[in-house]
């Protein structure tokens, strides 16, 4: 292949010839004009024709040779099988949609059994759930009924023994005032016959007091200056009906003495005279070691 040439060298030549041409034919007609005016004229006279720059020209690209694609080859033209064999291959087409639609219904309703024995289990599972918090909560009721029951019945009889120890006390406290009122009633009648009866009281004392030394059992290693204030009260018989300590001082263990004394020695003497029976229903007697020593 011989080598091309740019286009653009040629034509860059011929500009520049036609532009020198143009500036000669413009200095002869300058010269013309000049020479039918009759006036002075200036005329300017170029040593050198002015240099023209070229004027650049777009570079052209170089077009490469394409080949050709290859021809597309056209389509055989379709067979057209018989009418049996169409006839044929549509009823299988039929029974292949026929077997694939009651392949997907038996899917679709395989799904829907699924989804309905999830449905029943869960709501079996829920029933059961709600029967076991139901039977829980009637427990827990009845746990908390039969609590109730028993701090109810607790607080009852707690109430019932309350009541029982107030009675109790208010009926000792009954008793012991009626007994301290009969005791106090008792001694002012004593006092009151005292004057009287002075004499065979004070005997019947000794005599009393005498029979309780007598039956005194004194443990060993007692205050020498133990003492017991004691008020006896006594049935007509002598029977002793209570003993009280009014007073004791030393030793404890000698008024626990006398007291036991009492009880041995009664029935207590007491004078025949009813009177004076009377006034020995509540006696005070006062008892000394010492005393008992000079027994």
């Amino acid at each position: 292949m011989s080598e091309r040439r740019e286009p653009g060298k040629w034509r860059s030549g011929i500009l520049s010839v036609l532009v020198h041409l143009f500036f000669l034919g413009f200095l002869l007609l300058s010269v013309n004009w000049q020479l039918k005016d009759e006036a002075p004229q200036e005329v300017t006279l170029w040593n050198s024709i002015p240099e023209v720059k070229p004027v650049q020209t777009p570079k052209v690209r170089t077009v490469h040779h394409v080949e050709p694609s290859p021809p597309v080859p056209k389509p055989a033209p379709a067979v057209t099988p018989p009418p049996a064999v169409l006839q044929k291959a549509e009823i299988a087409l039929r029974q292949k949609r026929k077997k694939e639609a009651l392949a997907h219904a038996l899917a679709v309703e395989q799904a829907r059994q699924k989804k309905l024995a999830r449905l029943q289990e869960e709501k079996s599972q829920k029933a059961a759930r709600q029967a076991a918090l139901k039977k829980k909560q009637a427990e827990e009721a009845q746990k908390a009924l039969e609590a109730r029951k028993a701090a109810k019945e607790a607080a009852m009889k707690a109430k019932l023994k309350r009541e029982a120890q107030i009675n109790a006390q208010q009926q000792a406290f009954v008793r012991r005032q009626i007994m301290q009122e009969q005791a106090s009633l008792e001694q002012a009648q004593a006092q009151a016959s005292a004057a009287a009866n002075k004499k065979i009281l004070n005997e019947y004392v000794r005599r009393i007091r005498d029979k309780i030394r007598a039956n005194e059992d004194l443990p060993a290693g007692l205050d020498p200056d133990s003492a017991a204030m004691v008020h006896v009260i006594l049935l007509p018989t002598g029977e002793v009906i209570s003993i009280s300590l009014l007073s004791s001082t030393g030793t404890k263990a000698y008024a626990d003495a006398v007291e036991r004394a009492i009880y041995k020695a009664q029935p207590l003497p007491l004078p025949p005279q009813p009177a004076l029976i009377e006034a020995f229903k509540s006696i005070d007697l006062k008892f000394t070691l010492k005393e008992d020593s000079q027994q």
